[in-house]
């Protein structure tokens, strides 16, 4: 077994730019050199700035696109432990890995399944987790059952005790894991503030999302005068720089006190009263206070420089970092109330639902009616809103139109410009930090004197369960807004059913004198006594049921004409009856490769409706032939003939399935309607604006007429596949087409 004078350390990240977990990793090699433990850090990419850490690259450990090197994660571990042994002159004995699961790469977390079941002794330390409002990175990871493993040889750690907490309740043994604080040393500053300085509330951060920037801008209107904020930085990740600049330019518009990227863009360029460089160390000096609006945060790196610098700190509370704190940390707020009636709750609804549409896809799960209401409900208190968890679209709205809000702190509701006020005028409360106590080498220590065993894996979707929940939808760790604007993602499918799901020949109530002997014996066992041609005698009375109909495509109820003919009493089961009477009459046999179909779907999280010439027994028989797979379609969005007394192709049907996709914020050319009648499906739905597909898959689909369906689908084996091609088509920039040799062998585009 190793010693701890020859331990020889790993620390495994995707890069060492600038951020939380490029401090932590800094401040714990500073530690590790102090005492004399050999190591060495390995990452995808190399840090912007010289620096004397001990640093190699390996560029197969950074984020998914820079794998093409590394094409399985056998091979990047051969290349990262031989990248190790050359660095330190052995074999690592502790392999030290940050995020490995947060699904920015799947040949990571690959990596660490397979040094776990090498039985090497690994310090899984998690900042973030993919299934906490990460369903971009989670879609990278989603099939791998091995993100987490359990063996005495293994540990994990954590900065904050809320997500601890969480694994330990999912099955972590308590005794293989760790809390270790942030060990961020602040570099003490002096201050450049007088008593007359003008009020400085400086953001540290990266402007990306979930930094909450339209808050910043919102409590900027509201400050006292005088006062500023300033943003230090821009995202560095170029698709997240969109959302900057809008609120940048939306604020130059409005001429608020904020202003933003001050650090990066005044590189070179000095202060005119002393000649000092404008950089991140003038403006912590400059500042007279720090303000956080964060909804999530890894690390609370304002909230700690708030106590080293001993500057006050304003804002938005988050109980994960606040709450490890032994004391009250700054001014700070639990929500911000906007009441309902100063939002467009149509299309608060619309943008939420396409969000969780998207996440549920993204993550693999089915969406379900009541995780819409649920998280609706989680998100509406007390007939208000909170302004944090709002779209940005409709954070602009209330900022443009708003004179005066609340926010709720410490149980008090007050007036928001009353509490900045007071806020900003609030000095240093001359509180003692001290600085975390970094247990590293305690941890370090129990790993490298354990024993050894085969590994057990944490159940994947059970800890995706845990995270993902209807009270931690928040829309700034959902989609991006550009993702909920794109109007040709398909987000819901709606399906005929006879001649498309089901294998059935045209039929209807006709007379009919080859069926008419079964007819009477399946009658009689049903206690009725019928003329000799009961296919004759249901014929007349559809007849006449149209006849009187005021409609242009009239349609029966089977169930209920069968109720007034045969007048059956209390005890005869008449849908029973329906149900044997079609299959006799009417035999019908399932469409190949409909179950998988619908089940991979599912768990794309599509929408699926159903819109069909059908009768009572229908559903019963689809659910049969199914083996259940039908239940994953919603019910109210399965619109039947008999259910409307109208039938295809009249527009009504079509019209009503439009109105009911609205309803959850799903537009016309979302949805995609399949059918394999061109007269009586593809015509219809396509005057609605619904895509189209026709189903050609089986000689007793064919119909006649002319029609220009949008594609042509032969197999339901490969639709799941053709679905997913075009939502990633779609979801590229809006210039690039779906190129039509992407499209399997089993669908052509038409239009």
């Amino acid at each position: 077994m190793a010693t701890t004078q020859r331990m020889h350390v790993a620390i495994v990240h995707y890069h060492l730019q600038a951020g939380g977990v490029s401090s932590v990793i800094r401040a714990h090699s500073e530690l590790l050199t102090a005492t004399g433990i050999p190591h060495v850090i390995l990452v995808g990419e190399a840090p912007d700035n010289p620096t004397s850490l001990p640093i190699r690259v390996i560029k197969g450990l950074g984020y998914e696109h820079q794998h093409s090197k590394f094409p399985s994660a056998p091979e990047l571990l051969q290349s990262v432990m031989e990248c190790a042994r050359d660095a330190l002159g052995a074999t690592p004995d502790l392999w030290h890995f940050h995020n490995h699961s947060l699904g920015k790469s799947r040949l990571v977390p690959e990596m660490v399944a397979l040094l776990a079941e090498k039985q090497a002794r690994l310090l899984l330390q998690i900042h973030d987790l993919a299934e906490d409002g990460r369903p971009e990175n989670y879609h990278h990871i989603r099939d791998l059952a091995q993100l987490y493993p359990i063996a005495p040889n293994i540990r994990y750690a954590w900065i904050n005790r809320s997500d601890q907490r969480q694994f330990l309740q999912l099955g972590i043994p308590e005794i293989h894991t760790d809390y270790l604080p942030n060990p961020v040393s602040i570099p003490a500053t002096e201050s450049d503030v007088s008593s007359t300085t003008p009020p400085l509330l400086l953001a540290p951060i990266r402007g990306i999302r979930r930094k909450n920037l339209g808050e910043l801008v919102l409590l900027s209107k509201f400050l006292p005068a005088g006062a500023r904020i300033a943003i230090t930085q821009a995202p560095k990740n170029p698709t997240a720089c969109p959302v900057h600049d809008d609120w940048r330019a939306f604020a130059a518009r409005l001429k608020l006190p904020i202003d933003f990227a001050v650090v990066d863009e005044s590189p070179g360029h000095r202060d005119a009263s002393n000649n000092e460089p404008r950089d991140f160390d003038f403006w912590l000096k400059r500042a007279t206070h720090f303000i956080t609006t964060s909804v999530v945060e890894g690390f609370g790196l304002p909230f700690f420089e708030s106590l080293k610098l001993r500057k006050p700190i304003l804002g938005r509370n988050l109980p994960k970092v606040t709450a490890d704190h032994p004391s009250r940390i700054g001014q700070l707020y639990e929500r911000i109330p906007v009441p309902c009636d100063e939002i467009d709750l149509t299309a608060l609804r619309r943008t939420m639902v396409r969000s969780l549409e998207h996440s549920h896809r993204l993550y693999g799960q089915p969406l379900k009616p009541e995780f819409l209401h649920q998280t609706y409900n989680s998100l509406l208190q007390n007939r208000a809103f909170d302004f944090g968890n709002l779209p940005e679209s409709i954070q602009r709205d209330v900022i443009l139109r708003t004179t005066e809000l609340k926010v709720e702190s410490e149980g008090k509701m007050v007036d928001l410009r009353e509490w900045l006020s007071n806020a900003v005028s609030s000095q240093w409360s001359n509180e003692v930090w001290t600085e975390p106590t970094c247990e590293l080498l305690t941890s370090y220590h129990k790993l490298i004197h354990s024993q050894t065993a085969p590994p057990s894996h944490l159940e994947r979707e059970q800890v995706l369960r845990a995270y993902f929940r209807p009270e931690h939808f928040h829309f700034l760790m959902n989609a991006e807004p550009q993702d909920l604007t794109a109007s040709k993602t398909i987000r819901a499918c709606v399906f005929d059913i006879y001649g498309t799901l089901l294998i059935a020949k045209p039929g209807g109530i006709k007379p009919d004198p080859h069926v008419d002997s079964a007819l009477r014996a399946l009658f009689h066992r049903h206690g009725f006594s019928v003329s000799a041609s009961p296919s004759s005698a249901l014929h007349a009375l559809v007849q006449n049921e149209h006849h009187n109909s005021p409609h242009a495509h009239p349609e029966i109820d089977l169930l209920h004409l069968l109720r007034e003919w045969l007048e059956p009493g209390p005890n005869n089961d008449m849908h029973a009856l329906l149900v044997e009477l079609e299959d006799c009459w009417h035999p019908c046999s399932m469409m190949p490769g409909v179950i998988s179909m619908l089940t991979e779907l599912a768990g794309m999280g599509m929408v699926m409706g159903l819109l069909s010439n059908a009768q009572a027994n229908t559903l019963t028989v689809l659910d049969r032939f199914t083996n259940g797979a039908s239940r994953c379609i919603d019910s109210d969005l399965s619109i039947l003939s008999y259910q409307h007394r109208i039938a295809k192709p009249s527009a009504g049907l079509f019209q009503l399935m439009a109105d009911r996709l609205a309803t959850r914020g799903i537009a016309a050319d979302e949805t995609l309607f399949i059918g394999n009648d061109p007269a009586q499906d593809i015509a219809p739905a396509a005057r609605i604006g619904f895509r189209t597909a026709l189903f050609t898959g089986h000689p007793d689909s064919i119909r006649p007429g002319n029609c220009k369906p949008d594609y042509l689908i032969e197999d339901w084996t490969q639709f799941a596949d053709f679905i997913r091609q075009l939502n990633d088509a779609a979801s590229r920039p809006i210039h690039t087409s779906f190129p039509t040799s992407a499209v399997p062998k089993a669908f052509s585009a038409e239009r």
